[in-house]
């Protein structure tokens, strides 16, 4: 039988021509569907991504309903218009504190990884100049 120049992975699927990682015989589906097959790096990364994003997303929504319940509450008990503006502000204020924080946290993490494996000899744990030998002299 002959076969084409296309290189397959492991599980005989073909690789993706502009070098992605592969999801493998899982396939999207299959990995939000929670397949118990082995896990990469990849894997771990984009599971982490997406749950940081969700818990934001839903943290959002969580603190913008409690400030129109708020709102609705205060405006009903005929509470001045500054209780309403505090409300306002504060949601505002948690939505945007957190929104911030998830992807500055990101981009920084981002960020330190990529630079950690461009360093030469990153996990073997040989590296040069660490600070903390005993040599005599």
């Amino acid at each position: 039988m002959a076969t084409s120049g296309t290189p397959h992975t492991a599980d005989g699927t073909p690789s993706p021509a502009d070098g992605t990682p592969s999801q493998g015989s899982r396939g999207r589906r299959g990995w939000l569907l929670g397949s118990r097959g082995s896990r990469d790096e990849f894997d771990v990364d984009y599971t982490r991504a997406w749950t940081g994003l969700w818990v934001v997303v839903f943290g959002d929504v969580g603190i913008a309903l409690a400030a129109i319940f708020g709102v609705i509450h205060v405006a009903s008990k005929g509470g001045n218009g500054s209780l309403i503006v505090s409300i306002l502000t504060s949601a505002f204020t948690a939505i945007g504190t957190m929104t911030t924080a998830y992807f500055g946290i990101r981009a920084s993490s981002n960020t330190a990884e990529k630079s950690i494996k461009k360093l030469p000899g990153t996990g073997t744990g040989t590296g040069t100049g660490s600070g903390t030998g005993t040599g005599t002299g």
